[in-house]
């Protein structure tokens, strides 16, 4: 690779860091996997993974145990351009085991109408972050048609012959309309250099 043609980057010197959420009895992070919009110039909302965590336990570290068994996924919303996010209104999209439930239970449902993506109002959780260990092409959609404050869903997304499944909160829409949704998808358990991407397109 030739490294002259990418310099590397510099730390920002005027960057402010704010907490989002902390407590010291909880793992909470990855809303990479769950979303994170700027409704407006003031209005955010993230969604993330939260799950009680002991971190002098090796076991309660385990991605496995605070995300696939304890896990439990919520949102939170600033109104100040995100230099505070009040407890009150931490919201709970239920626990991992509340979320996958209906996978398997409801696997046909479906939204009641279509959703404008473009919407300012419109809001896409996604998963799983960590995949059911017993069924790995299993992931889902959470969508709120009114800026994070109800929810419809989840509804199971299609796995496309493939063996793992990360649905992730990843998309754009073509100037046709056309949704295009990316999702991480995997062969052979999905472990390593059997990751690919996958985009799935939705009139």
């Amino acid at each position: 690779m030739d490294t002259e043609r990418y310099p590397s980057a510099e730390r920002p010197t005027d960057a402010e860091h704010i907490t989002i959420y902390y407590d010291s009895a909880y793992f909470a992070g990855w809303p990479f996997n769950h979303g994170f919009k700027a409704i407006s110039e003031d209005e955010l909302l993230v969604s993330f993974s939260r799950g009680p965590c002991n971190y002098a336990s090796f076991y309660d570290r385990s991605h496995t145990v605070v995300d696939a068994r304890g896990g439990e996924y919520v949102t939170m919303r600033s109104t100040d351009g995100g230099r505070t996010w009040p407890m009150a209104g931490l919201q709970s999209l239920g626990s991992r085991q509340d979320i996958e439930r209906p996978l398997y239970t409801e696997p046909e449902a479906a939204p009641s109408a279509p959703y404008d993506w473009e919407s300012p109002d419109f809001f896409l959780t996604a998963g799983f972050g960590i995949p059911p260990e017993r069924n790995q092409d299993l992931g889902y959609l959470q969508i709120s048609r009114d800026r994070g404050r109800s929810w419809e869903g989840p509804f199971r997304m299609p796995a496309f012959g493939f063996a793992w499944v990360q649905v992730k909160p990843d998309y754009i829409v073509r100037p046709d309309g056309v949704v295009l949704l990316v999702v991480a998808v995997g062969i052979g358990g999905g472990a390593g250099r059997h990751r690919k991407v996958n985009v799935c397109a939705a009139p």
